[in-house]
């Protein structure tokens, strides 16, 4: 008996390396999400602040970098006067604005991508709407020149027809 609970806990704390990948891989995938879907969840909340009829909503991306260009020249004005700055206060200043211009322009960016192909999917929707105009058109040509052309043949098969009758009549 005392050997079993020995073993249990042994077996229990013991795992395949399958079994090890596979549990830190769910635990990834729970805990992590791509950055494909973290640009997604970011252009759905830009396109939600550009709806809104808020202006502070619209305005918080540009006013958040001003306020930070502010801050940053507040620094080195100090600096320039060489009063005591921290440190701290220094990279963070600049770690914020770091992030702040890196985020609004790739979002300004992906905004524009995105305008740009919502444009050109309409333009060529509206391409292939004109090419399957045009074809039809075609169609529609090719099946009257071949109605007539089928019309003329049976006109001239009749008038065979009625010229044979004659020729056979008048012998």
């Amino acid at each position: 008996m005392a050997k079993k609970l020995i073993e249990d806990p042994v077996s229990n704390i013991i795992m395949t390396s399958g079994e090890a990948i596979e549990k830190v891989g769910e635990s990834i995938d729970k805990n992590f999400e791509s950055s494909e879907e973290r640009q997604k969840e970011l252009s759905k909340r830009h396109a939600r602040d550009m709806a809104s009829d808020n202006w502070l909503s619209k305005n918080i991306r540009p006013l958040t970098l001003v306020y930070l260009l502010l801050a940053q020249s507040a620094v080195f004005v100090l600096l320039g006067f060489e009063k005591e700055v921290p440190d701290s206060v220094v990279a963070q200043i600049g770690i914020l604005l770091f992030g702040a211009f890196g985020f609004y322009f790739n979002s300004r960016k992906s905004e524009k991508i995105m305008a740009k192909k919502a444009d050109a999917a309409v333009k060529i929707e509206a391409l292939k709407a004109r090419q399957q105009e045009l074809e039809f058109k075609q169609n529609l040509k090719s099946v009257r020149k071949d109605a007539r052309a089928e019309r003329k043949a049976q006109r001239r098969e009749a008038r065979q027809e009625r010229r044979d009758y004659d020729n056979d009549t008048s012998e």
